[in-house]
């Protein structure tokens, strides 16, 4: 990890890989909350944010892949969600606690700009686009984990992994899913032996093609109808 003193964005105003919410923003408050922000740079591997520790920034992640997850008993985490650009990083704890209620660790080199909390709860109290803004994002947050939670608790295994294939192959990698045994089980909140069993009967009936850590959905609609069905 270093912090990046020479940043391509030297203005949050210039930048094109803000986060969406940050569009809501006058230029003039662009420049305000430029004066609160720090941009960091991490190998793969590192830990952004550690769950159990004060919040004092929020956070825009501008490059590179993360995973967020809880840290349960027994050293055994869920996964809640991956990461993005230009993904937005607040969290639950933020008027409640203050406390990060999840781990955020990179998967790949990655960037994220730090903006001091205390500049950006002025921003929410001054802009009332920009709060709406900030409340749509915390509720689209809820949705997320309401469908996730509904998902590990009623479907089967070879459900959630069709599931959890579907959100990767659409929403997080572009092409091929390049992800851990480890990651997905995690994500599925199954073993690593369950989803390797998974994705060999999945593979057997052409649906994926696996080529090491790679992935490939080469049937959409019959994975979805395996999603559907639990």
């Amino acid at each position: 990890m270093f912090i990046n003193s020479e940043s391509e964005c030297s203005a949050c105003f210039l930048c094109s890989k803000r986060s969406p919410i940050f569009n809501l923003l006058t230029q003039s408050e662009l420049d305000y909350i430029s004066k609160y922000r720090t941009e960091v740079n991490y190998k793969a591997g590192e830990t952004i944010v550690k769950q159990g520790t004060p919040i004092t920034h929020v956070l825009s992640f501008t490059s590179g892949l993360a995973k967020v997850f809880i840290e349960g008993i027994q050293k055994k985490n869920l996964i809640l969600r991956f990461l993005k650009p230009t993904r937005f990083i607040g969290g639950h704890g933020l008027y409640v606690d203050k406390i990060h209620h999840f781990t955020v660790k990179t998967m790949v080199p990655s960037t994220v700009c730090f903006i001091e909390f205390e500049a950006f709860r002025e921003l929410v109290r001054s802009n009332p686009d920009f709060a709406e803004g900030f409340l749509r994002f915390i509720s689209q947050e809820g949705l997320f984990e309401y469908d996730r939670f509904l998902s590990l608790s009623q479907k089967q295994m070879h459900g959630r992994v069709a599931d959890a294939l579907i959100y990767l192959g659409k929403y997080i990698f572009e092409k091929e899913i390049h992800i851990t045994r480890n990651d997905l089980a995690d994500y599925t909140n199954t073993s690593p032996d369950s989803v390797i069993r998974v994705l060999k009967d999945l593979t057997n009936e052409n649906i994926i093609k696996l080529d090491g850590k790679f992935i490939s959905i080469t049937d959409y609609q019959r994975l979805e109808k395996i999603s559907n069905s639990g």
